[in-house]
């Protein structure tokens, strides 16, 4: 019985000891999440390249790398596109320009990406509207972006007019301003 209790003694000894040098855990470690996934979607490939993506552009930021992070943002921004994941392709637009220390090469080229190439491509009007809100949103307040939000400001206007909701146009238009006219084109 004492060689027992000296036995459970050692044991207990030993594994508080492990405790305290902290063993490595030889196991992989899970890859950070960058993005939210709700409970009942399943991590699929895309969303995985896209995790991966979203790391390689947080380095490119932290490092100031502005000609990587353009890069990788847009290809984030292609791949939604690609898997015609509008809802997500607008979601990171607006998250990955409203980051902190978001570089201006990398703000400028993702919304020129989705005005130049994906804003005519939408498969809906409704899609087209929704992405024109989104440039919006990511281009308001941005001095440098200034063209392209009163672009897209125009164009939701339009688009207000066409459906005949005048007042809501008239809104619209009174709320913009505009600290830089020469860069605007004379229309």
């Amino acid at each position: 019985a004492q060689q027992k209790a000296m036995l459970d003694v050692q044991k207990t000894l030993a594994l508080e000891i492990m405790e305290a040098k902290k063993v490595i855990d030889t196991k992989p470690q899970e890859q950070q999440r960058m993005i939210d996934v709700d409970e009942e979607e399943m991590w699929s490939p895309f969303l995985e390249t896209i995790n991966s993506l979203m790391l390689e552009e947080k380095k490119a930021r932290q490092e100031n790398d502005s000609n990587k992070g353009s890069e990788i943002c847009c290809k984030i921004l292609q791949a939604a596109f690609d898997e015609k994941d509008y809802v997500r392709l607008r979601e990171w637009l607006v998250a990955l320009s409203k980051r902190r220390a978001q570089s201006k090469k990398a703000t400028t080229d993702m919304v020129q990406l989705c005005i130049n190439s994906f804003k005519e491509a939408m498969p809906s009007r409704e899609e087209r509207f929704t992405m024109l809100s989104t440039l919006r949103s990511a281009t308001e307040g941005k001095i440098f972006l200034e063209r392209e939000y009163a672009q897209c400001t125009k164009e939701v206007v339009e688009m207000y007019e066409a459906d005949g909701k005048i007042d809501e146009a008239a809104k619209i238009i009174q709320e913009i301003q505009i600290e830089t006219y020469g860069s605007l084109e004379n229309k």
